[in-house]
């Protein structure tokens, strides 16, 4: 046996399956095969700075791979043949047979039509009808280029082993190339072909992130889809009923969730609806092809982005956004985010983290798997998904609303009689009933509720390769996937040693402070004692005191009361004899007058009437 006849035994290839096996390499040092990616440069016209390097193998395997080249040659040239002959039977004239040259020429051309034909059909739901020709032109030469470096790589390295004959015959024949293009195929068959990861991604056009966000958007189904509808004519369907009838008239849509009207505070007009379905297909029937005369002057239909908002960790608190909203602008544009802001905390002060939304899924995980750059900070950030908490009311610690007006309960134990700075009492939830507060990370009943306000986003997480497992996801937030019960059982166990020592040291000193507490409240109440009985005593001496004090001040009364009617009967007394005065003065007044008067009638001298007077009124003087 030849060395050429071992190597091919060795290494698994043969003639008619060399296409679809791994090419390896014989070893003669180890007696092993070795696997080889035996990429070859492909001759479709692409950049030299897009074709993968070939990796240097065995000489053997580079004959086989010639040989099948020039078999699946020699079969395509001699169908041709065979084709020229029955036309040169026909019309009675000899055909020159084409060249290989022009063989893979008519197959490009093929392949360029079917790619042409792909954008018209695609036109509508990605917008590409108002793309100029040198556009299309472009587009065109891109998705060629994908399609061919896919399918070569499938041929070659065998990433598909189970492809048929028709398919490695042909690259154009192969349907599957384009239409499973998504971020994860295209970015693993780019790197395949020993093409960094940046420069795929660069290399995608709008075409390929719109065709990967729609796989995307399929695999990843939401609960709800939004698509904004513009057209003229929506004020002639005020209805809803009316505006049911004609979606289900255009588009077979039967059961929408809404049918609203969307009214700017500009708008004059009503020439937008929104409308949200539950389904895929619905929405892409919103986003497909509608009748010339729908809503009797036509539809534009463009679909509302998934709400998937992203964290920029590390962003330096002195970085104004409003003063440079210029750079904030530049940063939106390069990786397709709105709505740039900075993460205010409880007390509304500004943290070193900002949030954004992204456009879509696409660029969600790109944004997440390899960080941004900003020209504000001049360095790479980390990108974090943002994760809605589940949070329970203030007031009533329910779990399915906010705020409310019920009457005010506990949020540790659910009491209405008092409120949680006041409990002394053991946790209760109100929403599960375990032991544990309403709010607290251990609530299996609020785990839940916040897995299901993400499920969208962490399916997308786990699907794309960015979160293994949930428990790391939330775990800054709430405990809130389940975790390894062994795990769990022994940090239990663990736990529960911890806490009963604690709690022994903890009782001894209680136990030693209640001791030496007691002995001085023991002290200080007999000090207090004799201290009452000191102040009893003295009390009593007081009683006493106060009692003789009441006996002289009713003596001392009764002394004035006496004293009180001899002054009045004093005062009587001298009242009278001053009244018998005064009448006895008015009795002499008379009589001297009287005597006066008889006195002056008989014509007696002063002397004589003085003496009269005197001898009669004072007869002692």
């Amino acid at each position: 046996m030849s060395r050429s006849t071992n190597s091919n035994k060795r290494s698994g290839c043969s003639l008619d399956n060399s296409l679809s096996a791994k090419v390896t390499k014989y070893d003669p040092r180890n007696d092993e095969d070795v696997e080889m990616n035996d990429i070859e440069p492909t001759d479709y016209g692409l950049p030299h700075t897009q074709i993968p390097k070939p990796v240097r193998t065995g000489a053997q395997n580079v004959r086989n791979n010639n040989r099948n080249r020039n078999v699946q040659e020699n079969k395509e040239k001699s169908e041709v043949t065979v084709n020229l002959r029955e036309k040169q039977n026909e019309s009675g004239r000899k055909i020159k047979a084409p060249s290989v040259k022009e063989l893979k020429k008519q197959r490009e051309e093929e392949a360029k039509q079917e790619i042409l034909k792909e954008i018209l059909e695609e036109g509508i739901e990605y917008s590409y009808s108002s793309w100029s020709e040198d556009q299309k032109i472009i587009e065109i030469n891109r998705r060629l280029r994908i399609k061919i470096m896919t399918a070569k790589n499938k041929q070659i390295v065998g990433l598909e082993e189970n492809n048929n004959s028709e398919k490695s015959e042909s690259i154009v024949n192969d349907n599957n190339t384009n239409d499973e293009v998504t971020l994860e195929t295209v970015l693993q068959n780019k790197k395949n072909d020993g093409i960094e990861q940046d420069t795929v991604a660069n290399d995608l056009t709008l075409n390929d992130n719109a065709r990967i966000t729609y796989d995307l958007g399929q695999k990843y189904p939401r609960k709800v889809y939004e698509v904004i509808l513009t057209s003229d004519c929506f004020s002639q369907f005020e209805s809803i009923h009316s505006r049911l009838t004609e979606l289900i008239r255009c588009l077979g849509i039967h059961s929408p969730l809404s049918f609203q009207p969307v009214i700017g505070e500009n708008d004059k007009k009503l020439n937008k609806m929104k409308v949200q379905v539950e389904n895929f297909m619905d929405f892409k029937k919103l986003l497909g092809r509608w009748p010339e005369d729908s809503f009797k002057c036509g539809v534009t239909a463009e679909p509302v982005p998934p709400k998937l908002v992203v964290n920029i960790l590390n962003f330096e608190k002195n970085n104004n956004l409003e003063k440079k909203a210029k750079k904030i602008s530049e940063l939106e544009t390069i990786y397709v985010l709105v709505n740039v802001e900075r993460v205010l905390n409880s007390e509304n002060e500004p943290t070193n983290k900002l949030k954004a939304d992204a456009r879509s899924i696409f660029d969600f995980v790109k944004c997440i798997k390899n960080g941004i750059y900003s020209d504000l900070t001049s360095k790479k950030h980390k990108i974090t998904p943002y994760i809605i908490q589940c949070k329970v009311c203030k007031n009533c610690g329910s779990d399915n609303h906010k705020f409310c007006k019920l009457e005010t309960r506990c949020i540790r134990c659910g009491s209405l009689s008092h409120v949680k700075e006041n409990c002394r009492n053991e946790p209760r939830c109100v929403n599960c009933g375990d032991k544990h507060m309403c709010n607290s990370n251990s609530c299996l009943k609020l785990r839940e509720k916040t897995y299901g306000i993400n499920s969208n986003v962490i399916s997308i997480l786990e699907g794309e390769g960015l979160k293994t497992d949930k428990n790391t996801l939330i775990r800054k937030t709430h405990n809130f996937f389940e975790i390894n019960e062994n795990q769990q059982i022994d940090h239990d166990r663990n736990l529960e040693e911890v806490i009963k020592t604690l709690i022994q040291k903890e009782l001894i000193n209680d136990r030693a402070r209640a001791d030496e507490l007691e002995s001085k409240v023991n002290k200080k109440f007999s000090e207090i004692e004799s201290k009452v009985d000191s102040s009893e005593l003295k009390i009593k001496g007081l009683d006493a005191k106060v009692c003789s004090i009441d006996n002289k001040v009713l003596e001392l009364d009764n002394k004035i009361k006496k004293l009180a009617n001899i002054t009045e009967s004093n005062h009587k007394e001298t009242l009278k004899n001053q009244d018998d005065a005064l009448n006895k003065q008015t009795d002499n007044f008379e009589a001297i007058k009287a005597l006066i008067l008889g006195m002056n009638s008989s014509g007696s001298s002063t002397n004589s009437i003085t003496n009269s007077i005197t001898i009669k009124f004072c007869p002692n003087s």
